[in-house]
């Protein structure tokens, strides 16, 4: 859906595990290049070739919020600037963008050079790494988030369970008929709303963990589960919930007490 893009293309590996990916791929009318598990960067030239691409958007999967208008910024600003390397995906040099919300820009040549360059396991897996590590030899871009989307602070992507159990709650908030094509200014303006409401959920017995299993996912707002024993951390494991644990040990009263306080 970004008006500056003329292919999108599913780069991922050959590994059997991700024939799901290819059909679904397939299935939108979106081309599909398969290549090296490990070595993402030469995955990602070969892509390229194999497309005829002379400037390359990436965007990471474990970015589910890809707002189609920052990809079109960043690639405007990008060929406008005429530099090797641009982005807005995260919050770095001073842009304010949150975390998740844009894309990353190079060019095919540039691209090209690392991948003959880099020889480290690392920086073959991370496809930019080698460019933030060798900033002097590379002309880097980005550009201030607008007023109405700054905030480094926010961070919509996925590395953990727990956040993966964040993002899908806080997605069932956004209008299901724009799915899933959301503009930056709606998730920031919706993420600001549905994150300040911390609740806290302190569970001591198997009892309450079951009891909470019923009712958690009707809580708006961000979730914080203490697990106050062996026996709730037991349940709350076997459910796949993330939790924490106090630092200190505190009867569940004088928790109460604290949370009340605070």
């Amino acid at each position: 859906m970004a008006e500056t893009l003329d292919t999108v293309v599913l780069a991922t590996s050959a590994n059997s595990e991700n024939d799901v990916l290819e059909n679904l791929a397939r299935d939108l009318d979106i081309e599909v290049y398969r290549g090296s598990e490990e070595d993402v960067l030469g995955r990602f030239v070969e892509a390229a070739q194999a497309f005829n691409s002379d400037v390359i958007v990436r965007v990471c999967a474990d970015n589910p919020l890809i707002a189609p208008g920052e990809i079109d910024r960043i690639v405007r600003h990008h060929i406008e600037s005429n530099v090797d390397y641009s982005f807005n995906h995260v919050p770095r040099k001073g842009n304010n963008y949150p975390d998740g919300l844009g894309a990353e820009v190079i060019d095919f040549m540039v691209l090209k050079k690392i991948a003959n360059t880099a020889q480290s396991p690392y920086h073959r897996e991370h496809v930019t790494t080698y460019i933030w590590e060798n900033s002097n030899e590379f002309s880097i871009e980005t550009m201030q988030a607008p007023p109405e989307i700054a905030g480094p602070d926010i961070k919509l992507d996925v590395d953990t369970e727990e956040d993966l159990r964040k993002i899908e709650l806080f997605m069932g908030s956004l209008p299901p008929e724009l799915r899933p094509a959301w503009s930056a200014k709606l998730i920031v303006g919706i993420y600001r709303d549905h994150f300040k409401t911390k609740t806290l959920v302190l569970l001591e017995h198997e009892e309450q963990v079951k009891n909470c299993l019923k009712w958690f996912d009707e809580i708006k707002g961000q979730k914080i589960i203490i697990a106050l024993s062996p026996f709730a951390m037991y349940e709350l494991d076997k459910h796949n919930i993330p939790y924490r644990i106090p630092e200190d040990y505190y009867e569940p009263k004088e928790l109460y007490q604290m949370c009340s306080d605070n």
